[in-house]
């Protein structure tokens, strides 16, 4: 989230090696504004890098999903209608990348397309992703879109078919390492035990 001095600021994964530390704020298209350091506002984080997004955005991701406004819209006039009047239709796209939005987002959207298909009564759902990390975003928005494609198909009525995802950037952050060799141990203990089937 943007701070309330307008900078959003990023941290190192590790601890507070450096509380000191402070570094130049650059403007949205990354050059630095002459005499304008940040420091951390975190506890027991180092900053990494800041940058200056406008007052107007404080306690904002900026306008990192493109205007659920408009998304609202598109994706009533686009896919919901022709669900109902022209379910053939190829056309059945939702675009979350607008670049008009892209300059003020804290972070571009990461699922930022997802195609509607109707195939025997059954609503198909394609959603491409630019960036996951697996530990926590992807299981996060496979679960949005899953309930998404029931909830389309349900006002549309249609039974569900496939969901199927694309994954430009899959990835696991250092700060999940932990995390993952945890729930791989977990794994072993329950196929020990038999609670999980090969």
């Amino acid at each position: 989230m943007i701070d309330d001095d307008g900078i959003y600021r990023t941290y190192e994964p590790y601890g507070n090696e450096e509380p000191d530390r402070e570094v130049n704020v650059v403007d949205l298209y990354g050059n630095i504004i002459e005499g304008y350091k940040a420091k951390s506002r975190i506890e027991g984080k180092t900053i990494k890098s800041a940058k200056f997004f406008g007052l107007e955005y404080a306690g904002t991701i900026g306008t990192c999903y493109g205007g659920q406004l408009s998304l609202t819209k598109e994706f009533d006039k686009n896919v919901l209608d022709k669900l109902k009047n022209n379910p053939q239709d190829r056309r059945k796209v939702v675009n979350l990348l607008q670049q008009q939005y892209l300059k003020t987002a804290v972070l571009p959207t990461c699922v930022w397309s997802s195609t509607y298909k109707v195939y025997r009564n059954q609503l198909f759902l394609d959603v491409s992703v630019r960036s996951n990390d697996m530990p926590l975003g992807n299981p996060f928005n496979v679960t949005q879109y899953a309930i998404l494609q029931n909830l389309v198909a349900k006002v549309s009525g249609l039974k569900i078919g496939c969901l199927d995802w694309y994954i430009s950037d899959c990835h696991i952050y250092v700060n999940q390492l932990e995390g993952i060799k945890e729930q791989f141990e977990r794994y072993n203990i329950l196929k020990k035990t038999g609670e999980i089937h090969q």
